[in-house]
């Protein structure tokens, strides 16, 4: 089968710099907004369960991701905060995308696990975390394959909280994820893959 996946027209520097752009500008005016209010976690001597849900923008990236726009995506997630400020939690998230010369779409869904450390700091409510992941990805191909491939994804994440109350927070993360892809049937790749995303959403302590 000669490979289809060739010509990206998402051109990732072009989408990047206005993501990154973003998030810093959401970062540089988070401050006024949360001054005022009095988020009760995370703190230095919390210790329990978060919840998060968000919308995302996905960014696949490689060859072996050529032809594929970025696409939207929505994901769920928990996280158990220990008094240390080490956290310990996992969630999914779905994207679909385009693909050149195709009428379907390609749709990735991940299954992960994460560790985080959040950082303190008295001059600010914001709360920075940073943190690795670990999962598993299956991306669901064009009908005309006639099959999906799945496979184990790496990678890291950095986001912040903006407190909006004492049970709710705003919340951006950027993500990035080295995949290792199952081979297209009689289509064998070498090539690399992985998935940069923006997601932004809201942070509740039950």
């Amino acid at each position: 089968m000669q490979r289809t996946f060739l010509v990206p027209r998402h051109g990732f520097g072009r989408w990047l710099r206005p993501a990154i752009a973003g998030f810093a500008l959401g970062l540089f005016l988070g401050p006024p907004v949360a001054s005022a209010q009095t988020f009760r976690v995370p703190d230095a001597a919390y210790q329990g369960i978060i919840l998060q849900a968000y919308g995302a923008m996905v960014i696949p990236m490689g060859a072996d991701l050529d032809g594929i726009d970025l696409g939207p995506g929505v994901g769920a997630g928990f996280r158990w905060v220990f008094p240390n400020m080490i956290s310990a939690g996992g969630g999914v998230r779905y994207s679909s995308h385009k693909v050149s010369g195709f009428s379907q779409n390609s749709q990735f869904f991940t299954l992960f696990g994460q560790i985080g450390y959040t950082f303190i700091f008295d001059s600010t409510p914001l709360r920075p975390t940073l943190g690795g992941r670990v999962g598993w990805t299956t991306q669901k191909l064009p009908s005309v394959f006639n099959a999906d491939r799945d496979g184990l994804s790496v990678g890291a994440f950095g986001g912040v909280e903006i407190p909006l109350s004492e049970v709710v927070a705003l919340a951006g993360t950027l993500t990035f994820d080295f995949l290792a892809l199952e081979e297209l049937p009689g289509n064998p790749v070498d090539g690399t893959a992985q998935l940069f995303a923006v997601e932004a959403g809201v942070v509740i302590i039950p």
